[in-house]
């Protein structure tokens, strides 16, 4: 732990203080100010972990475990979560799941969590705002497991964009000319510069 509680107590503390219905970006400011070493990549995590019916929700077994915090309406916002009136329309663990498109990978995350935690040991080296970039991880783990194929792609593309700048360079080519590529890698390097080539 970074501070004297875990972050799924701080978000209770982040609850009670933010005038609902909350919204992401508004527990993200909460944390920013009062607990900033908190990442807003881990942010998000939480917010879905405990959201109860969030369908990513089961990604997280051990937010999901807990009591949930929150509860998603009809409209997108988040309300304090009420047993009373939510648990009917809250999915059971093990409960028949409506139809969904078939996702992109079996595995629960398509990001590699070593590739999240070297960023966020990164984030903290280089003069440069991460907090985009870990949104829009989350949101790819995100549509990829909701088998969104063509938002994941869009997501993914942006992704990229984020490497030169982070990695202190001023273009794709340049990081790809500036990293040790071996005779296997060639062909992705070949593919992720396309990606980046102007549709």
């Amino acid at each position: 732990m970074i501070y004297d509680r875990p972050v799924w107590q701080l978000m209770a503390d982040a609850a009670d203080d933010i005038r609902p219905p909350y919204t992401a970006d508004a527990i993200d400011a909460w944390f920013r100010e009062n607990f900033p070493k908190i990442k807003p990549g881990t942010v998000a995590a939480h917010i879905r972990g405990l959201t109860a019916n969030d369908l990513s929700r089961h990604h997280y077994p051990g937010l999901a475990a807990k009591d949930p915090l929150f509860f998603r309406t009809a409209s997108g916002e988040l309300v304090r979560f009420d047993a009373a009136t939510h648990s009917s329309q809250t999915p059971r663990p093990g409960a028949t799941r409506r139809p969904r498109k078939t996702a992109l990978r079996s595995s629960p995350a398509y990001l590699d969590p070593r590739v999240t935690t070297g960023i966020q040991a990164l984030s903290q080296t280089r003069a440069f705002d991460h907090t985009k970039l870990f949104q829009l991880m989350a949101e790819l783990d995100d549509n990829v497991a909701r088998g969104n194929a063509y938002a994941a792609h869009a997501l993914l593309r942006a992704i990229l964009d984020h490497i030169p700048p982070m990695l202190g360079c001023t273009s794709f080519t340049a990081v790809a000319n500036n990293y040790p590529w071996t005779r296997t890698d060639k062909g992705l390097r070949a593919q992720a510069t396309r990606l980046q080539a102007p549709s």
